[in-house]
């Protein structure tokens, strides 16, 4: 395991490790930025809205220890294509490229770990076609079923929130606005990352990122109720796909009361609550998430708690 040292770049994290960093084309042509690394059974990493591969990279190295671990720029974020300008973007949308990286890289089924957005997807994925998920970890983020996708949300910050996101938006070249939005994901402004902060900078001032990230952002909105994208409580009911739920007592968008339901829906599911952290328990956390993580999809966790 390699975490980084304080003053060195993310990319110190994965220096000594064998890995390739480039692009697979999927069946719909889709240009997409993957690393991997690590030979065992597959595990994807997805990241969350407005991310990027490089969220992951504390947690890569030691992950690739046991898995051939493979994280990627999901679609329209990154370095990965934008979506067509005439169709959908949804998390069903990005679920479905995440399927078509999978078979352009010749993985039939993978563990998955994804946060916000990525958790979202890979919730979606399991229970949709629950013979390419090994098994999942949701982390800080879930869908919870069409009956209560309204309940259990953390008051007036999801409006804060997409209130500052908007803005950030309109200007995506502002450090001041691209550090305050990021401050939201740590417990302490201090803790936002120059490096992280400068490569989410770049990649949101790609032509298109904006206009993209703004259909995203409008489907999330309303995915709960959206046929395209709702989850039903009998189909989380029959959800067997092994579940690991990590959230924080701090996360800022949503309760820890959103993590309990879904472990009480889903009956192959465990939850474990982080402290120490805000959204990024794997980046601020990341020794004890990588420890927690790695056993519980090694099967050998006994920690983890029971929903």
């Amino acid at each position: 395991m390699n975490l980084q040292a304080v003053g060195e770049s993310l990319w110190q994290c994965v220096a000594g490790l064998p890995h390739r960093l480039g692009y697979v084309e999927t069946s719909t042509g889709t240009r997409t930025r993957v690393i991997e690394a690590g030979e065992g059974p597959p595990l994807l990493l997805l990241h969350g809205t407005g991310g990027h591969l490089e969220v992951y990279l504390r947690n890569f190295g030691f992950f690739a220890e046991r898995f051939h671990v493979v994280a990627m720029d999901l679609l329209g974020h990154g370095f990965t294509d934008l979506p067509p300008d005439d169709g959908p973007f949804d998390w069903r949308t990005v679920a479905e490229h995440v399927l078509s990286t999978m078979d352009a890289l010749g993985i039939e089924s993978a563990a998955i770990v994804g946060e916000a957005l990525g958790a979202q997807v890979a919730e979606w994925l399991a229970v949709h076609f629950p013979s390419r998920v090994q098994r999942v970890v949701l982390c800080c983020a879930c869908i919870l079923p069409s009956e209560d996708a309204d309940e259990l949300l953390a008051g007036n910050s999801q409006a804060a929130f997409q209130e500052l996101t908007a803005r950030t938006l309109e200007d995506p070249g502002s450090v001041e606005l691209m550090r305050e939005r990021m401050a939201w994901l740590h417990l302490r402004r201090e803790q936002v990352n120059d490096e992280m902060l400068n490569l989410r900078i770049g990649f949101w001032t790609r032509p298109g990122f904006t206009v993209a990230h703004r259909k995203l952002l409008g489907s999330l909105r309303n995915a709960g109720h959206n046929r395209r994208t709702a989850l039903s409580r009998s189909q989380l009911q029959q959800l067997d796909v092994p579940t690991l739920i990590v959230w924080t007592e701090q996360n800022p968008l949503f309760s820890s009361a959103s993590a309990l339901r879904l472990a009480e829906y889903l009956p192959n599911a465990r939850y474990e609550i982080f402290s120490g952290s805000a959204m990024w328990p794997q980046f601020d956390e990341a020794e004890k998430f990588n420890a927690i993580v790695r056993a519980w999809l090694s099967g050998c966790s006994a920690s983890a708690r029971r929903g």
